[in-house]
């Protein structure tokens, strides 16, 4: 389906555009980062679901637990979300870029590699401050970084993690001297080589990623 006919056989459903929202291949193709779709993915929340199960016959999908199928060309997804998380294009509620692309980087499907590639350049460019999920950061340092030991590659991000959500950093590891002691230890070794990936330190301070 182009957009044209993604967005026919979604207006066909008349389902109310407050309470779902589009995810999966439907995002890309609003965004005009696809040209087609095989499918209408959808995400609803479980008491709007309950709803559409006295207008329509859904089976259960064996993807995943949350998953229901209807027809051949619709999936709906039953699960809560935030509507700070939700962008209208052209007039549709549609689940954020940056959204599905942790859940691609978290999902580690091969398929979804080129889709990964053009999420994360077209978001570089149009919102290069962003905040970036723990996963695109992990990325981003092992493409960066690959040359270092592992246990290198995750002091960084974890330094990255920390600079642009310090909650998401005290979840992951907690920040004693005894970190900190481990983390400059670990660019004292491998400075150079830190250095040589496009990586700056400041001890004691900060670390960034060069663009």
């Amino acid at each position: 389906m182009n957009k044209e006919e993604y967005l026919k056989a979604l207006d066909s459903l008349n389902l109310d555009k407050n309470r779902y929202c589009i995810i999966s291949g439907g995002i890309m193709l609003l965004y005009g980062l696809k040209e087609s779709t095989e499918d209408i993915d959808i995400k609803v929340r479980p008491d709007y679901f309950k709803e559409l199960q006295e207008r329509f016959e859904f089976k259960k999908s064996p993807k995943y637990p949350y998953l229901y199928e209807l027809g051949d060309t619709v999936e709906v997804a039953v699960l809560d979300y935030d509507d700070e998380d939700i962008e209208i294009v052209d007039g549709y509620p549609v689940e954020s870029l940056e959204l599905q692309l942790a859940w691609m980087l978290e999902q580690n499907r091969p398929k979804d590699k080129e889709k990964i590639n053009i999420i994360r350049d077209y978001l570089n460019k149009t919102k290069p401050n962003r905040s970036k999920s723990v996963s695109e950061i992990n990325l981003e340092v092992s493409e960066k970084c690959s040359d270092l030991p592992l246990e290198v590659q995750a002091s960084l991000a974890l330094i990255e993690i920390s600079l642009q959500n310090s909650k998401a950093y005290s979840e992951t590891i907690a920040d004693t001297e005894g970190d900190i002691k481990r983390h400059e230890e670990l660019f004292d070794a491998y400075g150079d080589l830190i250095y040589k990936a496009g990586v700056s330190y400041e001890k004691g301070k900060h670390v960034f990623i060069k663009k």
